[in-house]
């Protein structure tokens, strides 16, 4: 595909949909052997960009939540360019908690890739929100962000819309993951509150799947494309099933269907190699929610 991520082109022809591929969570390193919690996370997203090209070559844009590094490092940003220029589609691209803007501008500010920028495509608007505030795990959306936002959807009123932003601006019912959630997530909800045309905020952050509505908003979150931790726990909790993303069917009508997809199980490994001697349970957070953040 020679399109860039900017390019208001439709969908692939002959296709009466678009396909549209969220990633989030990569954890990369600026070591390329280095893991999260035991797990290679270079290897990981290698597993899965695999499949995404294997599984759905006709895809017509990528989406990159946030955590793309976990260090933070120019380097990190180099491997995960490396990868995703094999897939040649055109990628948007926003920071996570763990990313710093600066090395990502430097690194990723090219074809085919975007930073926190937007795309029409096959009568769609995707748009991608930065949340980052350096220094801390949560989230939250500075006065030019919305104001972007609101320009953006006001400009592209016709068109169904899905918003792509690191963290979750909703509960997902995991205590220690809500305190690192979008902080102000109101001044968001204030924004798309009576606006038909938004059809879903899509998160990552939380490194599992989410799935619940506010209103006519379908709120979603995608499994890490490395460690993933159980729903619903006090503290963090592992859990050993494998690596995934989410796979979008954008239709003209507006709807869409969803799913979430894991790559194989087998080579991944076993919840008992991650952690050491307590593999289930990760490092106890403190009751402010800032001491570790994924």
């Amino acid at each position: 595909m020679s399109k860039t991520a900017d390019d208001p082109s439709g969908a692939a022809p002959g296709r009466s949909h678009v396909t549209l591929v969220q990633i989030t969570d990569c954890h990369l390193c600026r070591d390329p052997s280095g893991t999260l919690l035991g797990v290679p996370t270079l290897e990981t997203l290698l597993r899965v960009l695999q499949e995404v090209g294997d599984c759905h070559p006709e895809a017509d844009v990528l989406v990159a939540s946030g955590d793309i590094a976990d260090d933070g490092d120019t380097a990190s940003y180099g491997h995960f360019l490396d990868l995703v220029e094999e897939l040649s589609i055109p990628t948007l691209v926003m920071p996570g908690n763990h990313d710093d803007r600066d090395a990502m501008r430097r690194r990723l500010a090219s074809t085919p890739l975007s930073i926190n920028g937007c795309t029409t495509v096959g009568g769609w608007l995707i748009t991608a929100l930065d949340t980052l505030v350096p220094g801390v795990h949560h989230g939250q959306l500075g006065e030019s962000e919305l104001r972007r936002l609101r320009d953006t959807l006001d400009a592209h009123s016709d068109q169904p819309t899905l918003i792509f932003l690191h963290h979750p601006p909703m509960p997902i019912g995991c205590p220690w993951l809500d305190r690192m959630g979008l902080r102000q997530s109101e001044r968001l909800f204030e924004i798309i509150d009576g606006r038909k045309q938004v059809r879903g905020l899509v998160t990552g952050h939380v490194h599992q799947e989410f799935d619940a509505y506010r209103g006519h908003v379908r709120l979603l979150s995608t499994p890490a494309t490395c460690v993933q931790y159980k729903h619903g726990t006090p503290q963090p909790v592992l859990d050993p099933v494998a690596p995934g993303y989410r796979v979008f069917t954008l239709r003209p009508n507006g709807e869409f269907a969803t799913r979430v997809r894991r790559v194989a199980r087998a080579w991944f490994p076993a919840t008992s190699d991650i952690a050491g001697s307590n593999p289930n349970v990760a490092p106890r957070i403190p009751d402010d929610g800032e001491g570790i953040g994924w």
